[in-house]
């Protein structure tokens, strides 16, 4: 859950599941619009991440977005991801 500092919520960072029997797990993140571009969601799906380089036998983060969403992408970019691939209108990341 991302609060701002007034308590208030304005989106969710969370694994979608456990790992897989490959160590792989997937990451979403959604934020609301009136609390996007102000770095929040960078902070919040970092730090999750930061966490998840800590986790022993998880090998690596996978996350998706569409090509339209140029601020998805963005922010899987400059939290480290890389696009590993496309299906369609959907772009494929991994950490």
């Amino acid at each position: 859950m991302i609060r701002r500092a007034d308590g208030r919520v304005i989106g969710d960072v969370a694994f979608d599941g456990p790992p897989d029997a490959a160590g792989a797990v997937s990451v979403g993140c959604a934020i609301s619009e009136d609390a996007r571009m102000q770095g929040y969601a960078t902070e919040a799906l970092g730090a999750l991440l930061g966490w998840a380089r800590e986790q022993p036998g998880l090998t690596c983060v996978l996350a998706d977005t569409t090509c339209s969403d140029l601020a998805g992408q963005r922010l899987l970019e400059r939290v480290g991801m890389h696009r590993i691939g496309q299906d369609g209108e959907l772009l494929y990341y991994m950490l």
